[in-house]
C-alpha cells in the first residue's frame, strides 16, 4: 500500500459504490486495496457486511414463508 493509512476513516456512499463496480470487475481484494488507499483487512470487511444483510432478509423471508405455510 502507498501513502499514509486512513486508519479509522468512515467508509461513505461513494466508497461503497466504487467497491462494488470493483468487485464486479473482478479486481481481486488486495488491488482494491491499493486503488482505495485501504488495508485488504478494511476491504474484506467491508466486502463481508455487503453479503450479511441479503442473508439476513433470506432467512427472514425463509421464516415468513414457513409461518404461512403452517398458517394454511
Amino acid at each position: 500500500m502507498s501513502g499514509p493509512r486512513p486508519a479509522g476513516r468512515r467508509w461513505t456512499f461513494t466508497d461503497d459504490d466504487m467497491l462494488r463496480k470493483l468487485m464486479v470487475s473482478g479486481m481481486k481484494p488486495p488491488m482494491i486495496a491499493q486503488k482505495m488507499k485501504r488495508s485488504i483487512g478494511a476491504i474484506q470487511s467491508r466486502i463481508h457486511l455487503f453479503k450479511k444483510p441479503r442473508k439476513r432478509q433470506e432467512s427472514a423471508r425463509r421464516v415468513e414463508l414457513e409461518l404461512k405455510a403452517k398458517i394454511k
